[in-house]
């Protein structure tokens, strides 16, 4: 807890706030004094080792702890300070690389191959491409209404010259690398997301990060428009 309250100063104390460090003498600092040593009470007497203290023998000392304010640059150069996992990905700024390699019909992120169903993958790579052509910008484009993805998609499509089928797969049609025009609902799009979801999930989950960092890798199909870019990333790279 100690630990903890020192890194919450240093990221959020202000100018007047002070941290203290409370050093008491033996065997007041002994977890076997009987009892328990927290703050001086009077009168209370304690034991350790057959010996008998009382509380004013434990003889506190007080001693202000230096320490860096962090939150006058968090203000100035974030222009507001996020929740603390948050802030802790953006200072230490884990950086995301995407290549999507259509060629291979592979996603590659931060080095790691995720292999993902064809039309998982073409949605993976649509949003991709929206996220590396609009980010920044004021292009409306950039966001997608879940109501008009199946539109979305299937501008996409044509735009790569993918053909779609008629039918649905599974039902007399097993070209696993086709897309049939039965797959393409909104409803039925906005599900298929979530199986992306569980897929990058599997790739990045005993990788040890924050729920902020695993944020970066996960789709977020949140937002004011049901659909935002879904992509977060430093630095996509995208080989047809």
């Amino acid at each position: 807890m100690s630990a903890i309250g020192a890194l919450v100063m240093s990221l959020l104390a202000r100018r007047e706030d002070r941290l203290l460090h409370i050093l008491v003498k033996p065997p007041f600092d002994n977890p076997k004094l009987e009892p328990p040593f927290y703050y001086p009470v009077e009168r209370q007497a304690y034991r350790y080792q057959g010996k008998a203290y009382r509380a004013e023998d434990a003889g506190m000392q007080l001693s202000d702890i230096p320490f860096v304010r962090c939150r006058y640059w968090f203000e100035e150069k974030l222009n507001s300070i996020p929740n603390y996992a948050d802030l802790v990905a953006r200072i230490n700024h884990l950086k995301v690389n995407i290549r999507v390699d259509a060629d291979n019909k592979n996603v590659n992120i931060n080095g790691k191959d995720i292999k993902l169903p064809y039309l998982l993958f073409l949605l993976y790579w649509m949003f991709a491409e929206l996220h590396k052509k609009h980010c920044g910008t004021n292009d409306t484009r950039y966001l997608i209404n879940k109501d008009d993805l199946g539109h979305a998609f299937i501008e996409f499509l044509n735009d790569k010259g993918i053909k779609i089928k008629s039918g649905k797969q599974g039902q007399g049609h097993s070209d696993k690398l086709a897309v049939y025009e039965d797959n393409l609902g909104c409803n039925n799009l906005y599900k298929r997301i979530s199986d992306i979801q569980t897929k990058l999930k599997a790739v990045f989950d005993g990788y040890n990060l924050t729920p902020a960092e695993m944020g970066r890798f996960e789709l977020n199909r949140g937002g004011r428009f049901g659909i935002s870019s879904l992509i977060d990333a430093d630095c996509i790279e995208i080989v047809e």
